[in-house]
């Protein structure tokens, strides 16, 4: 029995994940990923978290800075996009 890699969504094999990836649940190939992806997949993954809830993004969340380099908040800069980019996932996934 494996564990589970939440960033490519395969459960790997106990020796594919270091020390600091088991508390993670982050296998060693994705932490070898450059770190812009890696939080991209997260980002993803937090978007598509909120819109398989009943809820849509929560302006708490939505409060951060915007990682695109503006200094704006998330929520009046990027969101749309992100929103649209998610919207499309869902579909396709689906």
């Amino acid at each position: 029995m494996g564990h589970y890699c939440r960033l490519c969504g395969r459960v790997r094999a106990n020796e594919r994940f270091s020390g600091r990836g088991h508390r993670d649940h982050v296998c060693k190939d994705c932490q070898r990923m450059p770190r812009e992806k890696r939080d991209r997949i997260e980002r993803q993954d937090e978007i598509l978290g909120f819109l398989q809830s009943e809820y849509r993004i929560a302006p708490p969340w939505t409060a951060r800075p915007c990682d695109c380099g503006s200094g704006r908040p998330f929520r009046d800069c990027c969101l749309e996009r992100e929103n649209a980019e998610a919207d499309e996932l869902a579909s396709s996934g689906s």
